[in-house]
């Protein structure tokens, strides 16, 4: 189960990390903050509402702390499936991990180091979890 606390751990970290990064409103220099501008400036229709590329950028940041959010729950929530049965649990581990494991990727096209390492960190861990409990003992029923 240390596998599974160390990837909500780098999980929560991630999250907490990206929505300060987020909520960040300096500007490193004037290009930083000319680009946010024209970003904010350029508003176009869309679906019957105005929006700018900026609202998108904003948008999918902090849906993305959501979506860790909601990784680290689920995460919580199955501990007791892994307990109880253990092969239950392998195809949702196993997908968080590919997940994870992807974000990585993406990191190194996209992104930085440290969403990087992060997302390295938990789809190991996850991966490790899955893999462990494909040699439990699966829980015996009743015929």
């Amino acid at each position: 189960m240390i596998a599974i606390r160390v990837a909500q751990v780098s999980t929560s970290l991630f999250a907490f990390a990206h929505t300060a990064g987020m909520l960040n409103t300096a500007f490193r220099d004037d290009a930083e903050r000319h680009a946010l501008e024209t970003l904010q400036a350029y508003v176009f229709p869309i679906m019957g509402v105005s929006r700018s590329h900026f609202d998108f950028y904003q948008g999918m940041g902090f849906s993305m702390s959501l979506f860790l959010v909601f990784c680290v729950a689920l995460m919580q929530w199955i501990i007791p499936i892994l307990r109880a049965d253990a092969h239950a649990a392998r195809p949702i581990l196993w997908g968080l991990s590919a997940t994870f494991l992807a974000m990585a990727a993406m990191c190194v096209r996209w992104f930085f180091p440290a969403p990087l390492v992060m997302s390295l960190v938990t789809a190991v861990a996850l991966g490790h979890v899955a893999w462990r409990a494909g040699f439990a003992a699966r829980p015996r029923t009743e015929a």
